[in-house]
């Protein structure tokens, strides 16, 4: 029987989830430098439903052209005819992924901007937890002990590396050596965005398995990341909490918008491409890497001076990643690798690898 990896451009001796976990692994790495020019670009004070928009035109563009080059893997018909997938079935969960992911953004730009920094990355770092319970119950992934271990001492150490506000030491006054202003809406809109973030994870997992093309997902999240961020900025409330859209002042800013854009569209693609080739699980516990990278550059660019809980909590997330990878080494030499089914003597690919097919650019 032909080996798997004959339908892949990758090395032979990685198995199609190693793959896509080290894709993971380069993409949170891209979206940490997303973050960077964020940040820099919130400084100039445009509103984060404005920041969505300008990010979901941009990749939108490079979709559409995409969609009119690329073709379906089944029937060859062009990818453009058919942008929320094949069948019902797969418009369903294509549709669902860009609502999700498309409100997700929102609820992330705004908690960034609404809350102290590490607090909202404190809490958007449990989201790889609610994955492996989200994928128990949609998926039908196994809960292993070994897994909720990574993925607690990920959120240990995203915690330990933000410093949140409740970790800061207090002067003898009692009061925060740090303060920070914050809209106490944050704290709600950074505990539903993580869970809308395990949930995207769940629902591009479910895409693969049933064939969905990665421009059909990216394609979804263009449209409906463009239209949220128009009903909420625009809304009267909307206004009141971040003020209304304004017009790049600078060639500086344009600058911020085209490095953001540019960076995290290259690490959505990858996102929502390598997450198909892996257990959801396993590919959150992965992604939750783009703190360690993120803090990487707060220290390098913004001169952030590490503290002995930082470096713990770097700690903490290296070893998480590593006891991942040696999980992964530990199944595929025990042989619990995907299986490939036969059909009257001819090899067919099952559902959880019916996306080794190489997509059709």
């Amino acid at each position: 029987m032909t080996k798997v990896s004959h339908y892949y451009c990758k090395p032979a001796w990685l198995s199609i989830e190693s793959y896509g976990l080290i894709l993971i692994l380069i993409s949170a790495l891209l979206f940490s430098v997303m973050g960077v020019f964020l940040k820099l670009a919130s400084e100039t004070g445009m509103p984060s439903t404005q920041l969505v928009f300008f990010r979901a035109i941009f990749q939108g563009s490079f979709v559409v052209i995409g969609m009119l080059v690329c073709r379906q893997r089944d029937n060859g018909c062009l990818l453009i005819l058919n942008p929320f997938g094949q069948s019902s079935r797969q418009a369903k969960v294509v549709i669902s992924r860009g609502a999700v992911g498309g409100i997700g953004f929102i609820l992330y730009f705004y908690s960034i901007k609404a809350l102290p920094f590490g607090d909202a990355v404190t809490l958007f770092s449990l989201y790889p937890i609610v994955t492996i319970f989200l994928a128990r119950c949609m998926l039908d992934e196994p809960i292993m002990c070994t897994k909720l271990i990574a993925a607690f001492a990920c959120a240990v150490g995203a915690t330990l590396i933000a410093g949140p506000s409740f970790l800061l030491q207090r002067d003898g006054n009692d009061t925060m050596v740090q303060t920070s202003t914050y809209n106490p809406l944050g704290y709600f809109t950074a505990l539903l965005g993580s869970f809308f973030g395990a949930l995207v994870v769940v629902l591009i997992r479910m895409a693969g398995k049933i064939g969905v093309h990665t421009l059909q997902l990216l394609f979804s999240w263009c449209v409906f990341g463009m239209l949220f961020s128009i009903l909420v900025g625009m809304s009267t409330v909307g206004k009141e909490l971040e003020g209304a859209w304004q017009f790049p002042q600078s060639t500086v800013h344009w600058l911020y918008i085209l490095g953001m854009c540019s960076m995290g569209s290259i690490a959505h693609f990858l996102f929502n491409y390598a997450i198909k080739l892996g257990p959801a699980g396993l590919s959150a516990i992965t992604k939750s890497s783009d703190i360690v990278w993120a803090y990487m550059w707060e220290v390098i660019i913004f001169h952030q001076v590490p503290t002995s809980s930082t470096l713990i909590g770097v700690t903490f997330i290296l070893l998480a990643l590593a006891w991942t990878a040696l999980l992964k080494v530990n199944e595929e030499r025990k042989g619990i690798l995907p299986k490939i089914a036969t059909d009257n003597g001819k090899e067919i690919v099952t559902e959880t690898t019916v996306l080794l097919k190489p997509e059709r650019f």
